[in-house]
């Protein structure tokens, strides 16, 4: 599955060091692995009180979990 996310979802991805490839074709282990590492910096930035930051790690997340979802 191709995960198609916007240019402010991936800067975000990239500000948390998280490696997400646009040009990948990810497998449904993968994906899972993916939003797992995402959920781990909502995490993060909640137990530091960045709100901000956890929404939108939880945003991107939800996207890909929706994306899932529909494909698999």
């Amino acid at each position: 599955m191709y995960i198609k996310l916007n240019t402010k979802d991936v800067e975000i991805l990239k500000r948390g060091k998280i490696n997400y490839l646009p040009e990948k074709d990810y497998s449904e282990d993968e994906s899972d692995v993916l939003v797992d590492s995402i959920r781990e910096k909502q995490i993060y930035y909640a137990q530091i009180e960045d709100t901000e930051a956890a929404e939108d790690f939880a945003e991107i997340a939800d996207k890909i979990e929706q994306l899932m979802d529909e494909e698999y």
